[in-house]
């Protein structure tokens, strides 16, 4: 349903659709979501450039858990606990919040909601790559040095796949019992260890 640029100042009236995907709601003058209980099958909610400024008036988002992509961007957003509430959608693929002040105040934004929203493959206007996942969530677990190390492993890893592509072999990988070194520490060695 494509409501946009209407100067609509509430979100009412959707009870007998149920079964909508997809709701344009960008560019009006909306202060408060609610009413997204009946769309038991709304994917897409796009709320850009309204008139949203904190976590309570974005409470209703709860009221929808089937909602995969969010736009909020270029609304008045400044709340930080606006992650915390992101959590709660268990379907949020993609997330466009940019253009919010909350995205200066969140620290590492990128970083704290790759971590934090476990399931989005995509924020604002790049997709989340499976590595940049994996340095995020060691940033929230551990701070720069986790994530450090993190890249290191994930350098090593390539140079270990680009090595085993060479030389049509497979690495053995360490085990619970011993620790097997990388391909290339293995390679530097001499016949006798030496």
């Amino acid at each position: 349903m494509y409501l946009q640029e209407n100067v609509i100042s509430q979100m009412l009236g959707f009870e007998s659709l149920a079964q909508l995907d997809t709701l344009n709601m960008n560019q009006n003058l909306i202060e408060t979501v609610s009413g997204l209980a009946p769309l038991a099958k709304l994917n897409t909610l796009l709320l850009k450039r309204n008139h949203l400024k904190n976590v309570a008036s974005l409470t209703g988002l709860k009221e929808c858990p089937s909602i995969s992509v969010l736009d909020l961007s270029e609304n008045q957003i400044e709340d930080g606990a606006l992650v915390d509430l992101l959590v709660l959608l268990p379907n949020l693929k993609v997330l466009y919040l940019q253009g919010n002040p909350v995205c200066g105040r969140i620290p590492q934004y990128r970083k704290t909601l790759i971590a934090r929203v476990k399931t989005l493959t995509y924020l604002d206007e790049r997709p989340v790559s499976d590595e940049e996942r994996r340095l995020a969530e060691a940033w929230l677990e551990g701070g720069l040095e986790a994530e450090k190390k993190e890249r290191d492993q994930q350098h090593q890893d390539r140079i270990d796949r680009a090595l085993e592509q060479h030389l049509g072999i497979k690495l053995r990988r360490p085990t619970p019992f011993r620790s097997v070194g990388s391909l290339s520490e293995t390679l530097g060695r001499g016949p006798c260890g030496a």
